[in-house]
């Protein structure tokens, strides 16, 4: 069995990303929450939430090695593990979601729309995103989507 993305050196890439590649195209809303579900993101996601009580876990280490839809795919698997226990909200809303929106928000903002309007969890989420990084012009329409600001 291969290592993982998230737990190999070399750069392996999902097939639908190789296809994206190729094609120009980004990963769908279905394939992002399917990879959501991987063994190595899953893993991210469960080294995340453990360390955020500690204050020992530093993700810019790991983002080195994730490609930007294993990022969002994390940012997802994080999202739906924390649906009973929101104590973790704030962090995840304001680093991880907010850090992705600042470097690749503008490329991906169409699967964000997507998932703000079909998952009421990710819209509560972008209400507890600020401008950060992003650019006026994306502020703006994350502004537009996202759930009472809190």
């Amino acid at each position: 069995m291969s290592r993982s993305l998230l737990t190999q050196g070399s750069r392996h890439l999902p097939p639908w990303l190789i296809l994206g590649v190729r094609q120009k195209m980004k990963p769908t809303r279905e394939q992002l929450e399917a990879s959501a579900e991987r063994e190595d993101v899953v893993a991210f996601a469960d080294r995340w939430l453990a360390a955020q009580d500690a204050k020992t876990f530093d993700p810019a280490v790991e983002f080195v090695k994730m490609t930007h839809e294993d990022w969002l795919a994390a940012i997802i698997a994080i999202a739906k593990k924390t649906e009973a226990d929101r104590r973790h909200d704030p962090t995840l809303a304001a680093g991880l979601l907010e850090d992705f929106l600042g470097k690749y928000g503008e490329a991906y903002f169409d699967i964000v729309l997507e998932l703000s309007r079909r998952w009421p969890r990710f819209r509560y989420l972008l209400g507890g995103v600020w401008q950060g990084s992003m650019k006026k012009g994306l502020w703006h329409k994350i502004e537009a989507i996202r759930g009472q600001p809190w």
